[in-house]
């Protein structure tokens, strides 16, 4: 049995300001909480049709009982489903239901149904608020945090986007027990990143996190607060990613270039990461940008420890390189790319398109 434990909040100061609340059971009383930052009003819940057997009706008894309105908006799951079609349903769905800006929107899911959901609220009528209820450990340690929100195209991951705050964020690390390995394992793969980049006692905490259950759900409360505590941190220095904020990008580049060339279909997000952190890591190394070698074997053993994937062999360097040519991260003729040479040391590393593409050849 898993402790109620404290309340943990951590403060987001972009403007507006907003509180992400980590809590054992938070759900029990989610009602009440919304309550606390939304009078009554009309909410159309977002979600997933797996999420919505779970905690759908448990959400719209709570909203009820506080005197909300509630509609559901459901789709398939996937990041396939994260497209500007879902979206203009979502756009119709609120039109329909005579929602304006007075009323609100919940994303109760994922990472896509998050990304989906606060782009949507930032463009209907031109923007409406919203919260995210964030129900994987992807979600809870990444995306529900800095604003970022997009949807995808056939050419690229997140190429159409807004930045846009939610209300709130509530998290609760309990309903991460209903998850398969796989997911809570890709959440893992970003909060590696987060140690990598920039908290070397968070990198030292995972080296001994226990992998049997009831030790490892009483661990991730600490690591969820940890990794929201830095991403809030950076977010709050470069709200729109023209700077530090980059460095949250760590392993991305290949990682979105490998999710788009399968068409969002088997690899997940979090396993595309580990695989792009290790990759870019030992192109670093190879090509002498960086000198630690013993850090990327250390980095490798981590992430078969959560089993995650180290490397990807279905995917040529040319796909990649075409891939990452019409990334949103490319600038100009060049690119920046994130490195570490020791844990929780990171830096930016910028060349041309034409020194990458002689690299990868």
């Amino acid at each position: 049995m898993i402790e109620r434990i404290p309340k943990m909040e951590v403060e987001v100061n972009t403007q507006p300001n907003y509180q992400v609340k980590i809590e054992n059971h938070l759900f029990q009383t989610i009602g009440k909480e919304i309550r606390h930052y939304w009078t009554p009003r009309k909410v159309m819940v977002v979600t997933d049709y797996t999420v919505q057997a779970l905690y759908y009706d448990e959400l719209q008894e709570q909203l009820q009982k506080e005197g909300f309105e509630v509609f559901l908006f459901s789709f398939p799951e996937g990041e396939r489903n994260k497209s500007l079609e879902i979206a203009e349903q979502l756009y119709e769905g609120l039109a329909e239901q005579g929602f304006n800006r007075g009323d609100g929107i919940i994303a109760l899911g994922g990472g896509v149904v998050g990304d989906l959901t606060g782009f949507v609220a930032a463009t209907y009528m031109r923007g409406i608020p919203f919260l995210q209820i964030p129900t994987t450990l992807l979600a809870q340690v990444d995306s529900s945090i800095g604003g970022k929100t997009a949807v995808n195209l056939p050419f690229g991951k997140n190429l159409v986007g807004a930045f846009y705050q939610p209300d709130a964020v509530f998290i609760d690390p309990i309903m991460l027990q209903t998850l398969e390995w796989p997911y809570l394992a890709e959440g893992l793969a970003e909060v590696i990143k987060m140690a990598m980049i920039g908290d070397k006692e968070l990198w030292e905490h995972l080296q001994t996190l226990p992998l049997e259950k009831e030790a490892f759900f009483a661990q991730l409360p600490y690591i969820i607060t940890r990794a929201c505590q830095q991403k809030a941190d950076i977010v709050r220095q470069d709200p729109y990613d023209y700077g530090l904020r980059r460095k949250l990008n760590f392993g991305h580049t290949i990682a979105h270039a490998l999710e788009a060339i399968d068409d969002y279909k088997g690899l997940r997000h979090g396993a595309a990461v580990a695989i792009g952190m290790v990759a870019i890591l030992q192109l670093a190394y190879k090509e002498q940008w960086i000198e630690n070698e013993t850090m990327i074997e250390e980095l490798i053993q981590l992430l078969e420890k959560f089993h995650l994937p180290t490397e990807y062999d279905e995917v040529g360097m040319d796909e990649i390189f075409e891939y990452i040519v019409r990334d949103k991260k490319g600038m100009k003729d060049e690119i920046t790319l994130v490195l570490v040479n020791e844990i929780g040391q990171s830096f930016f590393k910028t060349i041309s398109y034409e020194e990458l593409w002689e690299i990868l050849e």
